[in-house]
């Protein structure tokens, strides 16, 4: 371990809908995490960590 986060793999339990309404959101700018998180139901961490998989790409 040379201080990097292991691979845990890409499954989820949030519906590819709603993974679509979040890229959605975060493309747009007009809303924050803590929106973003509040309309979907998702936690923020979530909601970052989407956005993190975005820029990754």
């Amino acid at each position: 371990m040379s201080g990097t986060t292991p691979d845990r793999g890409r499954y989820r339990h949030i519906s590819d809908t709603t993974i679509f309404d979040v890229q959605s959101l975060l493309k747009e700018g007009k809303f924050t995490i803590r929106e973003i998180a509040c309309t979907t139901g998702l936690s923020q961490s979530t909601v970052r960590r989407q956005k993190h998989r975005m820029t990754d790409k």
